[in-house]
């Protein structure tokens, strides 16, 4: 052999050994959980809007003054509404996860023990955050039933002075103190 082939040889070796490597590498790469473990809170899953949501109806369940709060800084200063929210859902997610870990402490003790008492707790705690989650949909449910008693309010005005108004409208067109087009002209129709 040559020294050409020799290398020729020698390379087709070391691109072999280093496209195993390569492989043995990804084969034992952890993937999915294990990597996002591996890197811990260094990048984080941004939550979807079925997680924004939930996440969403957890503050107001849990926190309603807070988000009041928000909710009138959002009209005069967006930005720190936001940041003031961003905070409060760091607090309640943390919250969120400690009483779920809490919950699944339990059942796994439960699980151990078939303990009534530890079964009667999971029981509370569940029912405290049903009870949570019930009182603040009903609190929801009013706010929409109150807004709805408004339009229902405005539609009996405008249907008790609708032919007073029509008589208004019509006299002003008889008259020509209305113009003939702009806000005048078909303001109450």
């Amino acid at each position: 052999m040559n020294s050409k082939q020799l290398m020729v040889v020698a390379l087709v070796g070391v691109m072999g050994i280093s496209s195993l490597m390569a492989a043995e590498q990804e084969v034992n790469e952890p993937r999915g959980r294990e990597r996002r473990e591996q890197r811990g809170d260094r990048k984080q899953k941004r939550p979807n809007e079925k997680q924004k949501r939930k996440i969403m109806h957890y503050l107001n369940a849990n926190y309603p003054a807070e988000m009041q709060a928000i909710r009138k800084l959002m009209k005069s200063d967006p930005e720190a509404a936001k940041a003031k929210l961003k905070a409060l859902a760091e607090k309640g997610l943390d919250k969120m996860k400690a009483e779920r870990k809490e919950i699944f402490e339990l059942i796994k003790k439960y699980r151990e023990t078939q303990d009534e008492a530890v079964l009667d707790k999971i029981r509370a705690k569940i029912s405290a955050n049903y009870d949570k989650r019930i009182e603040y949909a009903e609190k929801v449910i009013d706010q929409i039933a109150g807004k709805l008693d408004k339009a229902k309010d405005r539609l009996a005005e405008l249907k008790s002075g609708r032919e007073k108004n029509i008589d208004k409208i019509i006299e002003r067109v008889k008259s020509g103190k209305g113009k003939e087009r702009g806000r005048d002209a078909g303001r109450k129709l």
